[in-house]
């Protein structure tokens, strides 16, 4: 990215001199190029950096004078990026989505337990997970969110 910034500066014939500097400043690198060519018309930097740039999540930032100079940034987000925001259904693991499956289709606790084989306090443990997870207080609000949201059925496994 610097070399680049710094090759684009130096394509301009009234260049003269010029600055690269590097700046971490919190999850964010700051490339900076600056030089002290009057030309401002060609101060974006070619397509193919850009494209190399926006792939990364980063952006430009361009402070250009006609006289006085060019400030080129290249702005780039640096660590791990925070993970995508789950969708609430995604939060339950295989058997509660089985579980929720029951509940979506009016089932009681003690016939889920006898379509997935488990104890029915085992069904009831599921139960309390799902409402924690998808913060709903009843079984009702966990089936509504589970239709409005499009739970995909669950194949039940036979032995």
């Amino acid at each position: 990215m610097t070399r680049g910034l710094v090759l684009a500066a130096l394509d301009r014939p009234a260049t003269t001199r010029l600055r690269a500097s590097w700046r971490l400043d919190g999850a964010v690198l700051r490339i900076t190029v600056r030089d002290d060519s009057p030309e401002v018309a060609a101060v974006i930097p070619a397509r193919g950096l850009t494209e190399r740039l926006t792939a990364l999540g980063g952006h430009w930032e361009v402070d250009a004078v006609p006289g006085w100079g060019t400030t080129v940034t290249a702005v780039l987000p640096v660590g791990i990026a925070e993970p995508p925001e789950l969708r609430p259904l995604d939060r339950l693991n295989p058997r509660e989505a089985e579980v929720l499956t029951g509940i979506s289709q009016g089932l009681r606790n003690r016939q889920i337990a006898g379509q997935l084989q488990l104890s029915e306090h085992t069904v009831k443990f599921h139960v309390r997970n799902i409402l924690n997870k998808l913060n709903v207080s009843s079984r009702g609000e966990a089936a509504a969110l589970a239709r409005d949201l499009r739970l995909e059925p669950v194949t039940h496994r036979t032995a």
